[in-house]
């Protein structure tokens, strides 16, 4: 299982997944959050041979995303996507036993809207990610430019700069 998720408002983009997640589908998965959410500056991942892999690399080079990997032994270089995904774990991960890839990806999208659109998070100042992009959004459309102008805002709020990337286990019964 593949998550996706920016550091700005905290929110899911993505999970994905499946009994093997190669560097083909990760890039796929990346390509469709970017159809709706833009293009990163940078990926943060740890070093799993699905990120170090050519696939991936020449395809972030090519959209012009820098790779940060993690050191090998300090997920606390990588503390924010290791919190998100424990909060994967005890809420739906754990409280589960699935006979199919498709019962997880269902469980997985499912649980994903609720915690971007009904779900607090305390990293928000207890509001949902739904809500912080809505509020960042009124917010810059209220402030002109220098020159006059608008705020970019699909460059300044809906443009992540970074994309966390993590792989999580799933065990499958049956």
């Amino acid at each position: 299982m593949e998550a996706v998720h920016p550091i700005f408002n905290r929110e899911g983009l993505a999970i994905e997944v499946d009994f093997s997640l190669p560097a083909c589908r990760v890039v796929r998965c990346l390509e469709q959050v970017m159809e709706w959410r833009g293009r990163p500056e940078a990926i943060r991942m740890d070093n799993g041979p699905e990120y170090v892999s050519h696939t991936l690399v020449s395809w972030a080079e090519k959209q012009g995303i820098t790779l940060i990997y993690t050191q090998p032994g300090n997920p606390q270089q990588n503390a924010y996507i290791e919190r998100y995904n424990r909060t994967v774990r005890q809420e739906w991960l754990e409280q589960y036993l699935f006979e199919s890839i498709q019962d997880v990806q269902e469980v997985a999208t499912q649980w994903l809207w609720t915690y971007n659109h009904d779900r607090p998070n305390m990293g928000n100042s207890g509001l949902t990610p739904a809500q912080k992009l809505k509020t960042a959004a009124c917010i810059l459309i209220q402030c002109p430019t220098k020159n006059g102008g608008i705020t970019n805002f699909s460059r300044s709020f809906v443009f992540m700069p970074t994309f966390y990337l993590q792989p999580l286990e799933v065990f499958i019964c049956g």
